[in-house]
């Protein structure tokens, strides 16, 4: 499915104070796409205006007409926490479309696939952060959006659950676009194939990552603008 999603000069803010300042972007390619910057930066705002939370004008094209063709973790997943694992992905799939005649497949491959197999009978609320962290992204792709959208997916997980994380969503990426936002330019220049980084309200780089010295020169520019604001 041809599908593709735009910001058009977009202005945004809180409390008449502008966090946007005339951004543009285009995203259509299969893969992974990092968004990084600082806390406070704007990561969060921008993912939620992509995926639809806050009501700004996103421009959406798509040959097969869906609303949805985005899934979306928060930066805290959210869940039902007296439901169990299986309930919640299973709800998340019938608000998102899945028919009856899918739904059991989508939701037991879903749960395997996001390591929650052991965790199917067990309510949302009695988690791990680790897991509860799963089981948001099995809710934001049980219905298999070509738009996958996390917001710092990896965050406060141990070493092998950033791996398994991180193995899911390499997976994922091959058919579908995922944007995921991060502060560790180690870590996330690693993982993309593009890389978005957003300072002071504008994308101040967008830039493919083919080999070590764009890696390197990505960065160093990061390393820069983050010296720049901590001065």
């Amino acid at each position: 499915m041809s599908c593709s999603i735009s910001l058009n000069n977009l202005y945004f803010g809180y409390d008449k104070k502008p966090l946007f300042k005339g951004l543009n972007l285009h995203i259509e390619e299969n893969g992974i796409i990092g968004l990084l910057g600082l806390n406070g930066q704007g990561k969060s705002t921008l993912l939620k205006i992509l995926s639809g939370v806050l009501p700004v004008p996103v421009q959406t094209d798509c040959t097969k007409k869906s609303t949805h063709h985005i899934g979306y973790l928060p930066e805290r997943p959210q869940f039902y926490p007296e439901l169990t694992v299986t309930e919640n992905v299973r709800f998340s799939a019938l608000i998102n479309g899945i028919k009856n005649d899918e739904l059991d497949r989508r939701v037991s491959d879903t749960i395997e696939k996001t390591q929650l197999a052991q965790h199917t009978h067990q309510l949302a609320g009695t988690l791990s952060k680790g897991y509860q962290q799963r089981l948001g992204l099995a809710m934001a792709a049980v219905h298999q959006p070509r738009f996958l959208i996390l917001d710092e997916p990896t965050d406060g997980l141990d070493p092998r659950q950033v791996e398994e994380t991180q193995a899911f969503i390499r997976h994922y990426a091959e058919q579908a676009c995922v944007i995921i936002s991060g502060h560790r330019i180690d870590e996330i220049s690693r993982f993309c194939m593009r890389l978005l980084i957003l300072h002071q309200g504008n994308l101040v780089d967008d830039s493919r990552i083919e080999n070590d010295e764009q890696r390197n020169n990505l960065t160093a520019k990061f390393h820069q603008l983050t010296a720049q604001t901590n001065s």
